[in-house]
């Protein structure tokens, strides 16, 4: 099985050269330069939108200043700028790959690098690869918890995934909805000490 796992880092590796090979045939796009522009802004500024509750393109920062300090390194190249967001999205994939387990693993791989909507939009510079691959890094933990894991893996992917997007709320809580459903019997003690980190985190 573990024959699976190093033809799936491979596809990974093959498809992160297709990627980078064809990616000047796509056109960098109005949100692409709307995101970047904003990332120009010093961190500070952006930080404080976020603290006054106004927010720039509708969800939290860390993409935003990731980016930030990404730019410097990519130095006005189209490819360079969208390298983060195909290493996150094929990144996602592996995780995605792991939490299926080792049967599935190569059948979610390649259904992930062939897919067109991946290929397309998996390497849009922004907040949308990094968020899938936090839900997959979020998922990864979650399984590793219910056999019986360390929370703080949990905890962690959690925080990150919601100061990347709203809607980690809403799949944290659904992974703890799942937990109690499963009776697990940690479930109670996992619900208040999730909750309470990322309560806690997200205070500003």
């Amino acid at each position: 099985m573990m024959g699976h796992r190093y033809i799936a880092v491979l596809l990974l590796l093959m498809a992160f050269i297709v990627f980078a090979v064809t990616d000047s045939a796509f056109t960098f796009l109005e949100d692409e330069t709307a995101i970047v522009t904003a990332a120009r802004a010093p961190a500070e500024e952006t930080i404080g939108l976020f603290l006054t509750g106004n927010g720039q393109h509708e969800h939290p920062p860390l993409s935003d200043l990731l980016l930030h300090y990404w730019l410097p390194v990519a130095n006005r190249s189209a490819l360079a700028l969208r390298i983060p967001s195909i290493v996150f999205y094929l990144g996602g994939l592996f995780l995605l790959g792991v939490s299926v387990g080792v049967r599935a693993e190569l059948a979610v791989v390649t259904i992930g690098v062939l897919w067109p909507f991946g290929f397309h939009f998996g390497r849009l510079c922004g907040w949308y690869s990094l968020t899938f691959f936090l839900l997959a890094a979020l998922t990864v933990a979650y399984e590793r918890l219910l056999a019986g894991g360390r929370i703080g893996w949990f905890v962690a992917c959690g925080v990150l995934l919601s100061y990347c997007n709203y809607y980690g709320w809403v799949v944290v809580v659904c992974l703890l909805a799942d937990c109690a459903r499963r009776r697990h019997a940690r479930w109670r003690i996992l619900s208040v000490a999730t909750i309470g980190f990322m309560t806690i985190a997200y205070l500003p």
